[in-house]
């Protein structure tokens, strides 16, 4: 039962190899998805801080709850030009169109 709500706790022993290529994979990854995160929250026009917190929250979520080994998580362009028109028309004072 609480392998229905913890996914995670079904993964297979982690052995010297397996660390090897999830640590490979891991770092794949993350040299990917951090600076285009980073520049997504530029063009957001928020701080660039976000665009890493973007990059890694969501991912550790995935990884932990996910069923999908092909699900991409993270910062995604349309995601952040909405949020930057929207965050644009508060910062100026003006409504959201």
């Amino acid at each position: 039962m609480l392998k229905q709500f913890f996914p995670f706790l079904a993964w297979p022993a982690l052995t010297p190899a397996l660390a090897k290529t999830e640590a490979q994979a891991g770092l794949t990854v993350a040299w990917i998805i951090i600076p285009q995160g980073i520049a997504y929250a530029l063009l957001a026009g928020m701080p660039p801080i976000t665009g890493i917190y973007m990059a890694i929250v969501p991912a550790i979520i995935a990884v932990m709850w996910g069923c999908s080994g092909t699900l991409a998580t993270g910062p995604a362009a349309l995601t952040s030009v909405l949020v930057g028109a929207s965050v644009l028309g508060l910062q100026s004072g003006a409504a959201p169109q």
